[in-house]
């Protein structure tokens, strides 16, 4: 039985856990893998069948190579080394799998073969389908090449909470504004630093610690209100139309002529949209600034909502990394609203075959055939699932009790 899970009820891959937060590298993500895998060979059905293709790769790489092209010879390597750092992967195989096997393009005998792009793309081939197309908008992770010559590129996302998109704040005001307007940016924020003891752009060399002791100088200076946030804040309410039609456009990849598809651990979209102006708003968000506690966020970033017809996104306007000498990123991530973000804590009580249609109601489960795989695969997501809660401690007490309460 495959089931698929709708995005109102829970997050199906996490990191492993640890004592402590570290950052992602999306450089290598494995699920650009396993999907290029699945659709390449279509006999994958969980974890042990993506190591053991993998394995095999290894072995005759002369047969594989024709059929799965990367960037480099050692990413192979890579995306296995990032297998390893997650868990959950079988359900998220298994919901790519019936999407597959209900789509009748990509059928294995369709495919000629499948670039993994990545986040920077190294093949001629894609270099060559993406010329003239705005660099926002290219934004495949693998490219699946048909027997015919078209090409469906797919944006793969861990899960729906997943960043969107990730543009320079900078490079979009230049593009609309001219360089003027983030030269007196550039102005503004050094000085800023400058009169708070930042002198210079943080070395690449130093230590990890000495990164973080730089950081945890600098990011709270944008904490509270700055010139640097006011004058930002007053650019973008300026030009706030063009930089939604530009927010909007790298989104739906609106003038990409190829198919663009994403896949979000839930859903698999086409994005080729295009929006009037009249279906978009844009505007800074006061309550993206206060956690559910109702406290104000401590934290270096503007808030903004984009919302796109019945669709909403939360908009940061957010550092990555080394300040002094860079922009920050608008960072577009889906707004789940609250009843969707309940269903992370899954408080699925246990069920017998009686219940499995009030369970099937409640969570929105589109199930297929076996009523007793499903109870399986239920106590399987109970198992298997990770919270990973940011900011807010009160929200995770509360978690903790709920979840206490129902004896999972």
């Amino acid at each position: 039985m495959i089931s698929k899970l709708t995005k109102t009820n829970t997050k199906i891959l996490t990191k492993t856990k640890t004592n402590e937060t570290t950052r992602s590298n999306c450089e290598h993500n494995c699920t650009e893998l396993i999907c290029a895998l699945i659709i390449c060979f279509q006999n994958i059905n969980n974890t042990n069948d993506i190591i053991n293709t993998i394995a095999e790769m290894k072995k005759t790489p002369e047969y594989y190579e024709s059929k799965i092209k990367f960037n480099k010879p050692t990413d192979l390597t890579n995306y296995e080394n990032d297998i390893y750092k997650k868990t959950n992967l079988d359900n998220y195989i298994l919901i790519f799998k019936k999407f597959i096997k209900d789509d009748e393009e990509l059928q294995a005998d369709n495919i000629n073969c499948i670039f993994i792009s990545g986040k920077k793309n190294n093949h001629d081939e894609i270099k060559i389908l993406n010329k003239g197309v705005d660099k926002l908008q290219a934004k495949g992770d693998i490219y699946v090449k048909l027997n015919n010559g078209d090409f469906t590129a797919i944006s793969v996302k861990q899960d729906p909470e997943a960043t969107k998109s990730n543009y320079s704040v900078h490079v979009i005001l230049n593009e609309i504004l001219g360089e003027d307007h983030t030269d007196t940016l550039n102005i503004i924020k050094i000085k800023y630093l400058n009169d708070n003891g930042i002198t210079g752009i943080m070395d690449d060399n130093l230590s990890e610690d000495d990164k973080k002791k730089y950081r945890a100088i600098a990011n709270p200076l944008f904490y509270k209100e700055n010139d640097y946030f006011i004058k930002l804040r007053e650019l973008i309410f300026n030009i706030k139309v063009e930089i939604s039609i530009k927010l909007v456009k790298s989104l739906y990849c609106s003038d990409v002529k190829y198919d663009v598809r994403e896949f979000d651990g839930f859903d698999f979209v086409k994005l080729n949209q295009v929006f009037d102006q009249s279906d978009i708003t844009f505007e800074e968000h006061l309550p993206y600034y206060f956690m559910k506690s109702g406290k104000e966020r401590k934290t270096a970033k503007l808030f903004y909502r984009l919302v796109v017809k019945e669709k909403i996104y939360r908009v940061e306007i957010r550092w990555k990394g080394e300040i002094y000498g860079a922009s920050p990123q608008f960072q577009i991530h889906s707004d789940l609203g609250e009843d969707e973000k309940q269903i992370k804590k899954l408080m699925v009580k246990k069920v017998n075959k009686k219940k499995v249609k009030e369970v099937k109601n409640k969570y929105q489960l589109i199930i297929e055939d076996d009523e007793e795989e499903l109870i399986n695969e239920v106590n399987e997501v109970k198992k298997n699932y990770q919270l990973i809660i940011e900011d807010d401690e009160e929200e995770v007490n509360e978690i903790i009790n709920e979840t206490n309460e129902v004896n999972l």
